[in-house]
């Protein structure tokens, strides 16, 4: 099925076939960001010399604001294109609606969470992190760098 489109031809089999690709190499360039496993990397201590107690807040989805969602989406999404340009319309209507959906009327509960100012025990370098949980002072921590992210081990 070939459309003129922009003074050219539009063929919908390369064009999915371009986007399958373009999935592929996507997916390979994150995974290759992923490739350096947790535990290959080397486990330092550091020492907690400050703690800011804090709270943080965490947001559990709305199921039922999410079927809405996904309804809702996907009714508008079918009143997009035709063939099967409708059918991807419609499918992502129903997914942007329900990750729409779901953040509506989210619960949201907080956490206990601490600021922490950090000693590295081998170099002496101090650094921040904001930690899940209740922390104290002279506490020490076991936990490896990756790529400036910090990792608990």
């Amino acid at each position: 099925m070939n459309n003129k489109i922009c003074h050219g031809t539009f063929n919908m089999y390369s064009f999915c076939r371009s986007l399958r690709v373009a999935a592929v190499g996507i997916f390979v360039c994150f995974s290759a960001a992923c490739a350096t496993p947790v535990y290959t990397l080397p486990v330092r201590t550091a020492s907690i010399v400050d703690v800011h107690p804090t709270q943080r807040v965490i947001a559990a989805p709305n199921a039922g604001g999410a079927l809405i969602g996904a309804l809702l989406g996907g009714v508008a999404g079918n009143q997009v294109g035709k063939g099967r340009g409708k059918k991807v319309a419609t499918l992502l209507g129903a997914v942007a609606g329900a990750a729409a959906g779901a953040g509506v009327n989210a619960q949201r509960n907080t956490v206990p969470a601490s600021y922490l100012l950090m000693r590295d025990d081998q170099s002496g370098e101090f650094f921040n992190v904001t930690l899940d949980g209740v922390w104290q002072t002279g506490m020490k921590v076991r936990y490896s760098n990756r790529d400036g992210g910090f990792v608990l081990r």
